[in-house]
């Protein structure tokens, strides 16, 4: 029951950051969303092969949400790296402007 519930947690806060981090461009939702991404991999690997009582199905399951994960993982840190260069060149003009 203490799993299931930080991973409820973690989730909603998770989707949340990346929901704002998507619409606003904030860089410290992309953070956070990025950060609170690798500690959902942590549970998912918890989950599949630490958990004192597991079926098969945990582990295919567990599987596949860390696949989906990994490649959330690396579309978020691109866009992240991309969001930071563009508000790094847009400060720049801004900056030349004055």
């Amino acid at each position: 029951a203490a799993f299931f519930s930080v991973w409820c947690m973690n989730e909603m806060i998770r989707l949340y950051l990346g929901f704002v981090a998507n619409l606003k461009e904030k860089v410290p939702h992309f953070a956070g969303f990025f950060f609170l991404t690798v500690l959902q991999l942590v549970l998912i690997i918890y989950q599949m092969g630490f958990q004192g009582q597991r079926l098969p199905i945990d582990v295919i399951l567990g599987i596949c949400d860390c696949i989906f994960v990994v490649v959330e993982c690396t579309v978020a840190y691109t866009i992240m790296m991309a969001v930071i260069e563009n508000k790094t060149a847009r400060f720049d003009v801004e900056l030349k402007v004055v």
